[in-house]
């Protein structure tokens, strides 16, 4: 449990990161235009330094993501090694595997990587919908933000209606592309 909360902490450490690097390089593009050359290579050397510490924190997250994998291995080892080997086990095929070991050890491998690959992919976007959303109230306040969030809606249901009214599917239309490029 704590290692699967150090490594959500290191998922919102990640997009504190990734706002002060999009807030450098915002800062840094308003100084070039101010033509402000002096402050806008001084934020270049505390971008460059925020990169190094955005590539460090990258790292951290995959370990932590392999760590988590690993205990959910060694759960999953724990909970099923009786099952696999008792022996009276039956695999999926009615019949007992020469290589039981080596099946349940690659098993518990795959779905532990995988449900640790999941989760992250899973939360981190949630995490980063709450923290945007709780930074741009802070910066812009509740009103601006309900205004861009609802050009977003409006721009999805013109999209659709759009969409709806085109005679043909979008995959109709991108399969017919490919069938006159080949033909061409």
């Amino acid at each position: 449990g704590g290692l699967l909360f150090i490594y959500v902490a290191s998922l919102v450490g990640k997009i504190k990161i990734t706002t002060i690097l999009a807030r450098l390089g915002g800062e840094m593009g308003g100084l070039f235009s101010a033509k402000k050359f002096d402050k806008m290579f001084d934020n270049q050397v505390r971008f460059g330094l925020w990169c190094i510490v955005a590539s460090c924190w990258t790292q951290l997250m995959k370990y932590l993501e392999k760590m988590v994998s690993v205990n959910v291995r060694t759960i999953i080892y724990e909970n099923l090694h009786q099952r696999y080997f008792e022996s009276k086990a039956k695999t999926m095929y009615r019949t007992r595997l020469d290589d039981t070991a080596v099946r349940f050890c690659l098993d518990c491998e795959h779905f532990g990587d995988e449900l640790a690959h999941t989760f992250g992919h899973v939360l981190k976007p949630c995490i980063d919908i709450l923290y945007l959303t709780l930074d741009l109230t802070r910066h812009i306040g509740a009103y601006p933000l309900m205004g861009f969030f609802g050009f977003f809606y409006l721009s999805k249901a013109a999209l659709t209606a759009v969409r709806r009214g085109l005679p043909n599917s979008l995959g109709w239309y991108v399969a017919e592309e490919q069938r006159l490029e080949a033909l061409l």
